[in-house]
């Protein structure tokens, strides 16, 4: 999921400073990437990951995924779930599959797809990329400065798109508004538009990407899986809109599920 805007989060503000400034990778995923991924696990990528995790649970682990109260499914839902583990979606979706023939697609934030590596782990086993506001402008900022901007700076720029603040008449900040650019695949152009303008609309092509991408999930006749609280923690935390939003424009039921014993 992604964050509430950041004028009606002030509890955490800071947190995301700190979240979307710091998890610059060198590898940018913008629109054309997004739009290009298949949202379905690849089948032999799937094969050898299952195998791989039944090693660890049964061999090394002893570990054992036992599902309760699983409701009749027949048509597609939104499976929203806590996160306690970076990688327990493969394990809770692994048993719903096994135990319930029940295939999903997960929601995930775009930082996972930075890192090349992971990211192809990631492409292959069914994951959709979901975009902030804050990624956004981070990125957008290190293609056209050849740099990470730090969180003053990140701050400035993030008030300025949530509420219209005025930019600081400085060097950085006049070359982000007039600078005709790519942005991530979207074509910012200062004559048309404002800076402020672009990255909302940069944003919004954004999400369309990953709407898009969920409804060829469910199409097929899977589920859909995300994470409310947007961060994994070995403790309920305080859950965001962007499961309701996707619900809404994906027409899905909501089903909430409790994962425990992963931390």
């Amino acid at each position: 999921g992604h964050a509430q805007d950041a004028a009606t989060q002030p509890l955490i503000r800071g947190r995301q400073h700190r979240a979307e400034t710091m998890s610059q990778h060198a590898h940018i995923v913008d629109l054309r990437e997004m739009g290009n991924i298949n949202p379905i696990a690849n089948p032999v990528a799937w094969a050898i990951s299952s195998v791989v995790f039944w090693l660890v649970q049964n061999v090394y682990g002893g570990v054992r995924v036992e599902i309760e109260d699983f409701p009749e499914i027949s048509s597609p839902v939104l499976f929203a779930m806590n996160h306690s583990h970076y990688f327990d979606f493969m394990q809770s979706r692994r048993s719903m599959f096994k135990q319930k023939g029940v295939m999903t697609t997960t929601f995930v934030k775009v930082r996972a797809f930075q890192n090349r590596l992971e990211g192809a782990y990631i492409k292959s086993m069914g994951n959709i990329p979901t975009i902030s506001r804050g990624y956004l402008i981070s990125a957008d900022f290190a293609q056209l400065h050849q740099r990470k901007l730090d969180e003053d700076e990140y701050r400035v720029l993030r008030n300025h798109i949530n509420m219209g603040e005025p930019l600081p008449d400085e060097p950085c900040y006049r070359a982000l508004q007039e600078t005709p650019r790519d942005m991530l695949g979207f074509g910012f152009d200062p004559q048309q538009m404002t800076y402020r303008e672009a990255v909302g609309a940069c944003y919004s092509k954004a999400m369309a990407t990953t709407i898009a991408l969920a409804r060829k999930v469910t199409d097929a006749g899977h589920c859909m899986h995300i994470y409310p609280e947007g961060l994994f923690s070995s403790r309920l935390s305080r859950g965001r809109i962007g499961a309701v939003q996707f619900a809404l424009a994906l027409d899905l039921p909501i089903v909430p599920v409790g994962f425990s014993g992963m931390n």
